[in-house]
């Protein structure tokens, strides 16, 4: 409608509506009495934020922020074009198995960049260290004092450091971005990523690590 503010389209003729379950974001619409439009709490193409302290670190201390605690699925969420046939444009919390046991069939878009939806640009969610993903094999024979390993199945011989990772797609999920911005911070040549599995339920975690690993 005319109503909608051209800002909150971001240049397109259709406008993303998020109705948030989180008690914090319910009582802040609920005090403004109306809807609000904002950017995502993170500087463009970096790691995204999961606590209150991540967006400090981004912005500084002068920023006032809204402290809902420690995010619950960590990834952001799914975006969904309703425009003709039901597609994600941007896989995520909300898993295409919920969605069609809601609303029946729903594609996915299949393009690698693309920029009608946030987040899917080619190299998005990066910490600056070099992140380069690697097979569990090639994990194991990791022997190098300048990389960090982030593993869920196979500890590297030697490493810088090595940070395990949940073998549970939702609790990987909830850490993911926590864990890079920790190795991110140790002062790593290399951030060196174990491939996660193939199946449905980590198609939102491959499509971040598949980011962040685009130079």
């Amino acid at each position: 409608k005319e109503s909608v503010p051209s800002e909150a389209c971001g240049g397109f003729d259709t406008v993303a509506i998020r109705c948030p379950a989180h008690k914090t974001a319910r009582l802040l619409l609920d005090s403004f009495n109306n809807t609000i439009s904002a950017p995502s709490a993170n500087i463009s193409g970096h790691i995204s934020p999961t606590t209150a302290n991540h967006v400090e670190q981004e912005f500084g201390r002068d920023t006032f922020i809204l402290d809902g605690g420690s995010s619950e699925k960590g990834i952001e969420s799914t975006v969904l074009s309703m425009v003709g046939t039901p597609t994600i444009l941007r896989p995520g919390s909300v898993t295409i198995k919920e969605l069609t046991n809601c609303i029946g069939f729903v594609a996915t878009h299949t393009g690698a960049d693309q920029t009608n939806s946030p987040g899917t640009s080619s190299r998005h969610y990066a910490p600056k260290t070099k992140v380069v993903l690697k097979t569990s094999d090639a994990i194991c024979n990791i022997n190098s004092d300048s990389k960090i390993v982030v593993y869920h199945t196979s500890a590297p011989a030697c490493c810088k450091n090595k940070i395990q990772m949940p073998s549970s797609p939702t609790e990987y999920a909830a850490k993911i971005y926590s864990v890079l911005r920790e190795a991110d911070a140790m002062g790593a040549d290399v951030i060196v990523v174990e491939l996660p599995p193939t199946s449905p339920e980590w198609l939102a975690i491959n499509d971040r690590l598949n980011r962040c690993c685009t130079s």
